[in-house]
């Protein structure tokens, strides 16, 4: 059989085992190439949101939290963020981490006047080939909305109501009337007219004094009035245009008791030592008497009380106008608010010699009076503290009258050092107050050493000093 065929077999087999092996090896290489000559994927970094606006109120003090997302294709991609103005009322809880975390971006209005503020926080990668991302920031400050006017007022009432008083005697204390809106409130805004007259009339007295005055920040103040004849049950009636009138209470008006054989007043039962602000004890009598000194009985004429001798300031109340009874008037709720040393009542009544009782004493009462200041008073002693923390609690010095009122006029300069000093302390903190009425408070005062029995001394110039009591400093 001949040879030929079989030697074209195998040259046919060796070239297709060849090409086959060409065909791979451009396949293979061109993979190669393909991955040496396609650009490497770069990591994307993805900031959200892409702005932050915010607004608040002019005032506002309370800031504001929003959250910026940080994300990325390429896992645990590092990154930093700035405020790229440095602006003082834009702050970030983190500038630096690694995706995916969040920005929480802290907005301030603290201070901030009414305007638009704007800054850009940048967010920038680590990595290479990465871009920043910026993100702007508005904060809107805008101004407060005006009020709401005021309700209108509705009515008119008695805020003073008119008390007993003497024929063609001023009532006192004056009668006050008020402008109200519905809720009752003074409408302060109110200057309108209001009107007084008289209401129930007894005995057909007439109203004199100004009986139409105008409204000051919602109330009119009736200072002269007075009626000309003696009865029992009178009222006075408010009223102004567009309002709701109103009736005051009932009251009376005393005769002057003419027609007796009364020449002067004499008290029955004198003043005593009484507490600030309590009723004068005993009750207070005064007797309407002939030149002989003898009570005269068919007297029923009004005796009024005051203060003659008023060491501090103090004011008077109670019912200051009584009708006599038989001659005589009992005043059995007088009170003085103010603590004094020589106060004295005096007692009057029309056509009649007045008469001033005995000197007496009010105690104090812890109000503010309008005498000489004198000396220092303690009036919130210190407590153990702390070596260098400030004393609680904080020490409160008052400048008091020889009667015991605290001296309300008082501005001068109070100031604190070391009475007693077991450890040789050293006081610190603002150790010179000016007074505030009469009071200085020492809120930041210190000692660094600890010891028992430290006790602080309040020095004013002209005053006699205060003294606190011992506390401690402790570890």
């Amino acid at each position: 059989m001949p040879a030929f065929p079989s030697r074209r077999r195998s040259s046919i087999g060796r070239r297709w085992f060849v090409g086959a092996q060409l065909g791979i090896a451009v396949l293979l290489l061109s993979c190669h190439l393909d991955k040496l000559f396609k650009p490497p994927r770069t990591a994307t970094l993805l900031v959200s949101p892409a702005a932050l606006a915010d607004s608040v109120a002019v005032g506002s003090t309370t800031p504001t939290h929003r959250v910026i997302a940080v994300r990325s294709s390429s896992r645990r991609l590092a990154w930093h963020a700035a405020v790229m103005a440095s602006s003082a009322w834009l702050e970030l809880g983190r500038t630096e981490d690694t995706v995916p975390s969040d920005i929480d971006v802290i907005l301030d209005p603290g201070g901030l006047a009414t305007g638009a503020y704007r800054d850009t926080i940048v967010v920038t990668a680590t990595g290479p080939d990465v871009q920043a991302t910026r993100v702007p920031v508005t904060l809107v400050v805008h101004p407060l909305p005006p009020p709401p006017p005021p309700p209108p007022p509705r009515r008119v009432a008695f805020v003073v109501q008119p008390t007993t008083t003497v024929v063609n005697g001023t009532i006192m204390p004056p009668v006050r009337v008020a402008a109200l809106d519905s809720a009752g409130n003074t409408v302060t805004g109110f200057v309108g007219r209001i009107t007084v007259a008289i209401g129930s009339n007894p005995t057909g007295g007439a109203l004199h004094g100004t009986t139409g005055v105008d409204a000051v920040s919602g109330v009119a103040t009736f200072g002269d009035l007075s009626i000309d004849k003696e009865g029992s049950g009178y009222t006075v009636a408010a009223s102004s245009d567009g309002l709701s009138g109103a009736t005051s209470g009932l009251f009376d008006v005393l005769g002057t008791g003419g027609g007796t054989s009364a020449t002067h007043l004499w008290y029955l039962s004198q003043p005593t030592t009484t507490p600030g602000g309590q009723p004068i004890t005993p009750v207070i009598r005064v007797a309407a008497q002939d030149r002989n000194g003898q009570v005269v009985t068919d007297y029923t004429g009004a005796i009024t009380m005051s203060l003659r001798i008023n060491p501090s300031c103090g004011v008077l109340s109670g019912t200051l106008t009584v009708g006599a009874v038989n001659g005589v008037a009992t005043f059995d709720d007088l009170r003085v608010d103010k603590g004094g040393n020589g106060y004295t009542l005096l007692a009057q009544a029309a056509g009649l010699t007045e008469m001033e009782s005995g000197a007496f004493n009010v105690l104090t009462s812890g109000v503010t009076g309008c005498g000489q200041p004198t000396h220092l008073v303690i009036l919130v002693q210190p407590g153990s503290t702390r070596a260098g923390a400030a004393i609680t609690p904080a020490i409160r010095v008052a400048a008091h009258d020889n009667s015991g009122n605290i001296a309300g006029g008082f501005t001068g300069d109070i100031t604190m050092s070391i009475g007693s000093k077991p450890s040789g302390g050293t006081l610190s903190g603002t150790v010179t107050v000016t007074a505030v009425n009469g009071v200085a408070t020492f809120n930041n005062l210190m000692i660094d050493k600890t010891g028992t029995g430290y006790t602080l001394v309040a020095k004013a110039a002209g005053f006699i000093d205060g003294e606190t009591g011992a506390f401690n400093i402790v570890q």
